[in-house]
């Protein structure tokens, strides 16, 4: 596609599908190459790079030459925005707003890969910083993730861009067990002159810190950028919880919940 912008740059400028760009003087444009000078040693080496590798050329004059494939269209203004997914970053840190109304605070720094950073590592942390009230979850004191994410699209399309994740998580919870107890007494019956004897089951609920894993049978959801560097994400996973100690609470065995409010910064 052949687009056309109204910016005023020193150097020509090519964006490359992996979101590096690199300054340039272009020399040439061909069918499948492009062959260009770096900007900053003009009296050095020419260098031919293959379009299969570039998004755009952005020319000095405020051209656009964006590629994609083979197709060249009619020319178009370029919005704006368009520069922030010529340019993503791989980097991105964020806050778990969601866990905030849990007294937890909430941490994750992700690296993405690929040419198109389409797959990305994901390490969550979390740090309980208050009391909370006791559910049949428990509260975690800490814990330690690991999320390998695909994206359905790589990140220089714009829009939404959904995702699916292998997760893990593990750390220490605060939790209520309980542990069983079996009693009987015994009734002397002085009519009948025999013994009645009384059986049952009980539980004394108990208070501890415990080692876990959390193993995820889903987990995903959707990153959407608002500009450059602010990215917002909603992710949501279920998983059963695996206690390294053999304990008894209440719905041990249901699967859980978890749900994540993100807001990142991309660099």
């Amino acid at each position: 596609m052949l687009l056309w912008g109204v910016h005023l740059l020193a150097q020509d400028i090519i964006y490359k599908a992996d979101g590096t760009k690199i300054e340039t003087k272009i020399l040439h444009v061909g069918v499948n190459t492009v062959k260009y000078k770096e900007y900053s040693n003009l009296n050095g080496h020419a260098y031919v790079i293959s379009k299969k590798e570039i998004s755009v050329i952005e020319y000095q004059n405020g051209e656009y030459l964006v590629v994609d494939g083979k197709t060249i269209a009619k020319k178009k203004e370029v919005a704006p925005a368009d520069s922030m997914w010529l340019d993503f970053g791989r980097n991105l840190s964020g806050i778990n707003l969601f866990d905030i109304f849990f007294t937890t605070a909430s941490f994750s720094y992700e690296r993405l890969f690929t040419r198109k950073g389409i797959m990305g590592i994901r390490m969550p942390v979390s740090i309980g910083i208050g009391e909370n009230n006791h559910t049949e979850r428990g509260w975690k004191r800490y814990s330690f993730g690991l999320d390998y994410n695909f994206y359905f699209k790589r990140q220089s399309k714009g829009g939404p861009n959904f995702f699916c994740s292998l997760s893990v998580r593990t750390g220490t919870v605060e939790l209520i067990h309980y542990e069983e107890y079996h009693w009987s007494f015994q009734v002397e019956d002085p009519i009948e002159t025999h013994t009645a004897t009384f059986t049952g089951t009980g539980r004394n609920y108990l208070d501890g810190e415990f080692n876990f894993v959390d193993v995820y049978y889903f987990n995903g959801g959707m990153l959407a950028r608002l500009n450059k560097h602010i990215d917002l994400s909603i992710r949501t996973g279920v998983f059963k919880r695996f206690i390294g100690e053999h304990i008894q609470y209440e719905h041990e065995e249901i699967p859980k919940l978890d749900m994540e409010f993100n807001v990142y910064y991309r660099f």
